[in-house]
């Protein structure tokens, strides 16, 4: 693989990536936001109080973020197989972890093996 074609290739897993980040954060995010003032309307949270009312809100989201965060994790393990981003010895993923050392040496962190040529 040449270098320029490793950058095309980390640019497409980039746009992949967020793509897939949105759509996921929107698709689940925004009609758990709709159930929860349904809920908070239903209960009448707000009579509780300012404090009670941010407490439930906060606690909420970061809940539905974890799990919007467990979606996107586990949509993008795909991504590298996809694209091409495998040593083609030992099928690691080969931007797994440091990118930039990659790009200087060119030898698969796993297998050792040249992966990328000049």
């Amino acid at each position: 693989m040449k270098r320029e074609e490793l950058l095309e290739r980390l640019n497409i897993y980039k746009k992949e990536i967020y793509r897939r980040a949105y759509i996921l954060f929107f698709a689940i995010l925004l009609p758990v936001i709709i159930v929860f003032i349904g809920i908070g309307m239903q209960y009448n949270i707000v009579g509780y109080g300012l404090w009670a009312t941010i407490v439930y809100f906060a606690s909420f989201v970061l809940i539905m973020s974890g799990i919007v965060w467990c979606f996107v994790r586990m949509v993008t393990k795909s991504i590298p197989k996809k694209i091409g981003l495998l040593c083609p010895k030992c099928n690691a993923p080969i931007i797994k972890n440091n990118v930039e050392k990659f790009m200087k040496t060119g030898v698969c962190e796993f297998c050792k093996e040249q992966i990328l040529k000049n």
